[in-house]
């Protein structure tokens, strides 16, 4: 009763009894009685089952593959040796990663062909990009950097939660659709494939066994893979499906009733863990998996001919940074038991020995026109929901410079409410709070995706915000005689979206494209007395008001991020033109980036910055900033300046990938900015020319040291920063 209850907190109110069936209760007196009570096949596994009872036959070799994260990498060695012992693969059956690598193999992918595709396609990126949120999206925003989302929940008019996962399975899914682009969305796997298949899932509602044998492969893959709170669980035939490991990790019994005489199972979570190993999510998960599976394997043990362990079971089941490792792991485990193989391979009676490196017979079937499939359906792509989320981003840091000191931490905490399909079918409403240099409302609402020609999407938005407060800790710690541009202000703005993606020039998974903004707004903002004492609202003194137009791009073909993946580039600009109180406004700024790999472990990085301010002066809200380890390490965030011109060089190293990556990264920028900051003025002063960066006037630059690493939901780094005029920093930042 214990375990039950356990298992019941642990799986989210997943129920383990299975309840038999009665298609297969003639076949369940044919298996071995320590097996599990039966799954639920589909019809097409019943019709296999019975065309085997009415066939002679020679003896059939199953290859059971376990499920096990990045662990299951090993399973590409394992069919490596298979097929130089010439053992004959009449069935594959997979679980979770068992079932990528088995729906690979079956649909004839060769062993070299799958390792090739594993180290060409960076999965790792793909196994932990984080949900999409209505902070983001999936083009990168012109001039932010990036912002994260700490907990998103869904919900729809019927249903709360309606998605509970943490990575978003979109570059998952893209790649599963294309690398298997010439198998039909709907076969049999027994019968279509060039080895028949199977693999299995867990109904989340009733605990029962799912296992596929046809329909859509790409959609039984992703089903077999759902971790529960890592990935949404996936919906088939009304199904709410999970990963099915929760229920047999080693299907087994599932080979069996599908025929198997002899049956080979490989499991790569065989291990012992102690209470110090378990230090990490990843791991906590691990062993909630084998807790559940033990039992089942235990009895279904009798029935395996063949059980390998190939050792992996001390590996994180997120380490998919270098999988060849992984790989020779499960060779050498295939390599242990050659003699037991080749025994297998003569008794069958039917030796094939392959060349593992082989271009695959997948290569050779025909392309398949896509565009007269049906579309899929929106209970599995473009789903809309409503969302609650809250996100926090930012930089932190410690500072000093000759006999003065400073201190900010600034994180952006905000939550909002994002309604779908709110007030009428067209538009989406956004509610948001956040909280930073000042408190924030901001109310939005936005029109639904539409198509332009020639592949551009546009958006309309429609928004306002209202800021108050004097929280800045810059404004009141560090520089007490100073303006606060958002203490009070409102700002009301109609803007219009247009973008393209194109294929990425360096990895399938960067955001490629263009993203272009236009946009009317209007600023009023209250400007308070300068003040001496912190957190103190002064009176009211001065109304600024901004009419302006603004233009906004961004091309880009690289992951935002404090540490990139892999090389690519971006470049950001925009222009706006306004009338404050004394006359003419505007601000132009042009930033780039690029990045180039250097072996297997380093990036090198070049960027530049190149912005100019003549909005209203007391507005800091349109300086630029040159602080925190994205612009010129030394200086702290909000080091806001008129003009700046820098260049950057950047070089990024990975020190492991063991559990989480870990990169070392050095930094250089250096250039020109104002003269003056927004803050060292009691009284900002006019400014003595509208001309483009005609404040610049000082010389600033610093090196920077960062060490961090990046997580599905966000990048942290920690580090150091010293400025070429002796400013000292150390950061600590999230994005």
């Amino acid at each position: 009763m214990f375990k039950r209850l356990l298992l019941t907190a642990v799986l989210l109110l997943v129920c383990l009894g299975l309840f038999a069936d009665p298609y297969l209760s003639a076949l369940k007196q044919e298996v071995s009685s320590g097996l599990l009570d039966e799954p639920v096949f589909d019809q097409a596994a019943l019709d296999w089952m019975k065309s085997l009872k009415s066939n002679p036959r020679r003896p059939k070799v199953a290859v059971v593959l376990s499920g096990g994260g990045a662990r299951g990498l090993a399973h590409i060695g394992l069919l490596e040796i298979l097929e130089r012992a010439g053992v004959p693969i009449d069935l594959v059956v997979g679980t979770s990663m068992g079932a990528l690598v088995g729906a690979l193999y079956s649909a004839g992918y060769s062993p070299g062909d799958i390792a090739d595709l594993v180290n060409e396609s960076n999965i790792m990126a793909k196994f932990t990009r984080p949900v999409i949120s209505p902070l983001s999206i999936d083009m990168p925003q012109p001039w932010v950097f990036s912002k994260v989302n700490i907990a998103t929940l869904h919900f729809s008019e019927d249903k709360i939660s309606d998605t509970t996962g943490l990575i978003n399975d979109a570059l998952l899914m893209e790649m599963f659709h294309d690398i298997l682009s010439r198998i039909p969305d709907d076969c049999s796997f027994l019968t279509d494939l060039a080895i028949p298949f199977a693999c299995n899932a867990a109904d989340l509602t009733t605990g029962r066994e799912r296992v596929f044998t046809s329909g859509s492969l790409v959609d039984a893959m992703r089903a077999s893979m759902s971790i529960p709170i890592a990935f949404t669980p996936y919906e088939i035939d009304g199904e709410l499906l999970i990963d099915g490991g929760f229920v047999n990790n080693l299907g087994v019994d599932i080979a069996k009733y599908l025929g198997a005489d002899i049956v080979i199972a490989q499991n790569t979570n065989d291990g012992s863990v102690s209470v110090s190993d378990v230090s990490s999510m990843s791991q906590i998960v691990d062993l909630m998996m084998n807790m559940v599976s033990s039992a089942p394997l235990k009895r279904q043990m009798p029935a395996v001919d063949l059980y390998i362990n190939p050792g992996t079971a001390d590996l994180s089941i997120l380490d998919y940074s270098n999988p060849d490792p992984i790989i020779a792991m499960g060779r050498e485990a295939g390599l242990a038991a050659l003699s037991q193989l080749v025994k297998i391979a003569q008794e069958s009676g039917r030796e094939t020995v392959q060349d593992p490196n082989r271009k695959g017979s997948y290569f050779s079937l025909p392309e398949i026109d896509r565009k007269s499939l049906p579309a899929p359906e929106d209970s599995k792509q473009g789903r809309e929901l409503s969302a609650v989320y809250i996100s926090m981003f930012g930089s932190s840091a410690i500072g000093a410079r000759g006999s003065s000191s400073f201190f900010a931490f600034l994180p952006q905490i905000t939550a909002g409410i994002d309604l779908v399909s709110f007030p009428a079918t067209y538009w989406n409403a956004l509610l948001e709070l956040s909280i930073n240099d000042a408190i924030i409302t901001r109310t939005q609402l936005s029109g639904k995706t539409f198509d332009l020609e020639d592949g551009w999407a546009g958006k309309l938005e429609l928004g306002g915000q209202f800021a108050f407060g004097s929280l800045s800790p810059i404004s009141s710690a560090a520089n007490t005689k100073s303006y606060n541009s958002l203490d009070w202000g409102g700002k009301f703005w109609a803007a219009f979206f247009i973008q393209r993606k194109w294929p990425s020039m360096f990895y399938e998974q960067n955001p490629s494209g263009m993203r272009l903004r236009g946009a009317l707004a209007l600023d009023a903002v209250f400007l308070n007395q300068p003040f001496d004492i912190p957190l103190t609202t002064a009176d009211l003194s001065e109304l600024v008001v901004l009419p302006y137009i603004g233009i906004e791009a961004v091309i880009s073909d690289i992951y935002p991020s404090i540490f990139a993946s892999n090389g690519g580039y971006r470049a950001d600009g925009r222009l706006l033109l306004g009338v404050g109180n004394s006359g003419f406004a505007y601000f132009l700024g042009l930033k780039g980036q690029y990045s180039m790999a250097l072996g297997k472990a380093g990036l090198l990085g070049l960027d530049i910055l190149a912005a100019t301010n003549r909005m209203p002066r007391n507005i800091t809200e349109y300086y630029v900033d040159i602080g925190t380890l994205n612009a010129v390490p030394g200086y702290w965030s909000r080091s806001l300046y008129d003009d700046a011109l820098l260049v950057g060089a950047s070089w990024q190293m990975t020190l492991s990938n063991t559990y989480l990556p870990l990169y070392l990264k050095v930094v250089t920028r250096l250039g020109f900015s104002s003269a003056d900051s927004a803050f060292d003025n009691l009284v900002i002063p006019q400014r003595p020319s509208l001309a483009p960066f005609a404040s610049l006037g000082r010389f600033v630059g610093g090196v920077g040291l960062s060490l961090g690493t990046t997580f599905a939901l966000c990048d942290v780094a920690i580090g150091a920063g010293l400025s070429f005029s002796g400013q000292f920093c150390l950061y600590l930042e999230a994005w």
